[in-house]
């Protein structure tokens, strides 16, 4: 017998001979082998199956743990951005934890809206934990240590030479000067006296500079004009991110107040309003900014500053706001000028500035860049359209120095 596989692949049985056996037993003896050659042959092909399956699963998990013990081995190409962003994390996270105070604080300045309401919903109760942690109270203490102190940690307070409380030198004044004032005289169409004082290293104008962070940028340059002239005392008190339109985040009546009583000082320049473009409630009621209300409430806002001066015995020059590269900002600006104009020629010592007429080109245009009297272009204002650059602050002091020259006849030595 010749064993060949049949068209299944099993090896069948088959006899030399050309046709099956005709009697029963060589029948029966056939079919036997037949049965017993396919069930020792049936076994042997699907071991050998088996056999491979494993094999190939071996195979395959032993590449799996090659690769996974490579990649263990190997240098991650991403682990340097992940070290980068987990120190990230934490910096941005403890940032968050040290100024969240101050944070929260500046949004409670912001304009009324939806983004103030969600921005204060999601610091306070970091604001707070960073209070009870005593957090807050390391970048407090920092900011003293630098001379900052404030609602916002930008005040500023530079002293120049400074002598104690002192009344006009009557050596200063003109003969017969004040002369006797004859009927009753309004202080809100009278303008008071010159002032007629002369100062010196021994007996210095006493100077007090206010502002927010565009008084700020005019603060630094005048304070040092004065002091240049050696007979100037001069305080600069500046807070970011301030005005008049939210004393419930920055009361400056109450800062002017204390600044008065401390200072004492005979001349206050006032540079505020650069971020009082915005709705502020009173009482109740919101105060919708260029409405008729919005300019009544801060027109009282304003002269209520004018008196907080003037009432202790000092000249008031009050600086208006530049306009602005941003055009409804600068409209904005424009209002607020005109109500301190207003304000200034009802209240008896007070004097308004015009920085636009300085600072910016024909019909108040907004200028980054204006040319001197020798064909040099200075840079007079920031990039970012608002602030003043130092070019724009040194222009902007020398002409409130002009003032106190020519409108107050205080005689600065040169």
């Amino acid at each position: 017998m010749n064993h060949d596989p049949d068209d299944t692949g099993v090896p069948t049985t088959r006899s030399t001979s050309a046709s099956p056996p005709e009697t029963g037993r060589d029948a029966d003896a056939h079919a036997r082998a037949v049965m017993v050659v396919r069930t020792r042959t049936a076994p042997t092909k699907l071991g050998n199956l088996r056999d491979s399956s494993w094999k190939a699963c071996q195979r395959t998990w032993s590449r799996w743990r090659a690769w996974k013990e490579r990649e263990r081995l190997a240098p991650s190409r991403n682990a340097p951005i992940r070290r980068i962003a987990t120190v990230g994390l934490i910096c941005f996270s403890l940032w968050l934890l040290l100024d969240a105070h101050a944070m929260e604080r500046s949004a409670l300045a912001s304009p009324l809206g939806t983004r103030r309401s969600v921005s204060i919903a999601v610091l306070r109760p970091i604001s707070w934990i960073s209070v009870h942690l005593g957090l807050s109270q390391i970048v407090t203490t920092a900011h003293r240590a630098m001379g900052r102190h404030g609602a916002s940690g930008a005040q500023l307070v530079i002293k120049g030479a400074m002598s104690p409380a002192r009344g006009p030198s009557h050596a200063s004044l003109p003969a017969g000067w004040p002369p006797a004032l004859k009927g009753p005289r309004s202080q809100a169409s009278a303008s008071p006296p010159p002032v007629y004082l002369h100062p010196s290293a021994s007996n210095p104008l006493r100077v007090l500079i206010v502002g927010d962070s565009i008084g700020e940028d005019l603060g630094y340059s005048l304070v040092n004009d004065l002091a240049a002239t050696g007979a100037v005392g001069a305080i600069l008190d500046a807070h970011v991110d301030t005005g008049l339109a939210r004393p419930d985040y920055f009361n400056w009546p109450v800062e002017l107040n204390a600044d008065m009583t401390k200072y004492t000082p005979e001349v206050v320049v006032v540079m505020i309003g650069g971020n009082d473009a915005q709705n502020f409630l009173v009482g109740n009621q919101v105060m919708v900014v260029g409405t008729a209300a919005w300019v009544a409430a801060y027109a009282q806002r304003v002269a209520q500053m004018m008196t907080e001066a003037t009432s202790r015995g000092a000249r008031v020059i009050w600086v208006g706001m530049p306009s602005m590269a941003n055009p409804t900002l600068s409209a904005s600006m424009k209002l607020i000028d005109n109500i301190d104009r207003s304000q200034a020629g009802l209240h008896a010592g007070v004097t308004y500035v015009s920085s636009t007429a300085v600072l910016c080109g024909p019909g108040g245009k907004f200028e980054e860049y204006l040319t001197n009297s020798s064909g040099t272009e200075i840079a007079v204002r920031t990039p970012d359209g608002v602030h003043l650059a130092i070019g724009g602050s040194e222009i902007l002091s020398q002409r409130v120095m002009a003032v106190m020259k020519h409108s107050l006849h205080i005689i600065l030595p040169s």
